[in-house]
């Protein structure tokens, strides 16, 4: 796999990511508890599951 789409779909795993744990932040700072601690585990999951992705199977040989 080349480098570009390599950067392409880390960058986007990435922001997707990121911007699911902030919403998980935000909705435990607004008093949505469950909602809040949900979002921040399933984007700590989904971003363990891309450090898996780049590591087997997006690594340059």
């Amino acid at each position: 796999m080349d480098q570009i789409s390599r950067f392409l779909i880390l960058g986007v795993l990435g922001v997707g990511v990121l911007s699911i744990i902030v919403t998980g932040f935000f909705d435990l700072f607004e008093g949505q508890l469950l909602k809040g601690l949900s979002m921040i585990f399933f984007g700590l999951l989904l971003g363990a599951g891309g450090i898996k992705l780049d590591r087997d199977h997006l690594r340059p040989r």
